[in-house]
């Protein structure tokens, strides 16, 4: 902000504290309204203190000439908050931001805040990212199989997944059902039952099985990927059961 060319516009920016500091605010912009005066001002707050119960005596806000800036926009913008936020301030415009939007039924950052025929008003990735050399690129290696065991699902049973649970969404409800089945030297996901099957893939990733066929490949190979621990490593798992299984496995290995 600091290299912006408005030299008094960090000065302007209050960052809101407290509900009752929020209040406050919001009953000045109204008595501003109701007066027809201008009241100027850059506040920084979170969602969080837009509580129904604590906000239920405020009047709407009608005037336009509020700006909204909201980051996360994926993020608790869909329940009683954002309903909250936008009953207090219903004509604001809104722009959002975020990195990761959903589009599921009940929560979908396209039909909230996109303009209709637009997705995007702009639009900034990874490989964008790369181009104007802000992110250094990565570099990783697939593996599909350890010791005769596959720990990997390929992409064309990741497409047919999300085919048959668009499919039966309206059955299903949510990808909150999955799970693994284990034959000799194979660890996969089931394609018996459908509710059994679409769920992020995390029975698949909890699998003690695939877990310690992991944690013996990272162990094996992890002094000669990091050039003889130059490099720092970090191992992800898919919850806190999968990452306590990993640590055992790992602990058992000399």
């Amino acid at each position: 902000l600091k290299d912006l060319y408005a030299p008094d516009f960090v000065d302007r920016i209050e960052v809101i504290e407290s509900i009752s500091d929020l209040k406050k605010i919001l009953q000045k912009i109204k008595e501003s309204e109701i007066k027809g005066t201008i009241r100027r001002g850059i506040y920084i707050v979170l969602i969080q203190k837009f509580r129904l119960e604590e906000l239920l005596d405020l009047e709407p806000i009608e005037k336009k000439e509020i700006l909204l800036l909201i980051d996360e926009a994926h993020r608790s913008q869909y329940g009683v908050l954002g309903a909250t936020l936008e009953k207090i301030l219903p004509n604001a415009i809104f722009y959002a931001f975020t990195g990761t939007p959903v589009m599921r039924f009940e929560k979908n950052t396209f039909a909230k805040f996109s303009p209709k025929g637009e997705l995007y008003l702009d639009k900034y990735f990874i490989e964008d990212s790369i181009r104007d050399g802000y992110t250094v690129p990565w570099k990783y290696r697939v593996v599909g199989e350890c010791n005769g065991v596959r720990v990997s699902i390929n992409p064309e049973e990741i497409r047919s997944l999300i085919r048959e649970w668009a499919k039966h969404a309206e059955e299903i409800g949510s990808l909150d059902d999955l799970a693994e089945e284990e034959e000799e030297n194979l660890v996969y996901v089931t394609k018996k039952d459908i509710k059994r099957r679409i769920n992020k893939i995390t029975a698949f990733l909890e699998n003690p099985k695939y877990l310690k066929v992991i944690a013996e490949y990272i162990a094996e190979n992890i002094e000669q990927d990091t050039e003889n621990f130059k490099f720092k490593t970090m191992v992800v798992t898919a919850s806190k059961l999968a990452s306590v299984r990993m640590k055992r496995f790992l602990d058992e290995r000399p």
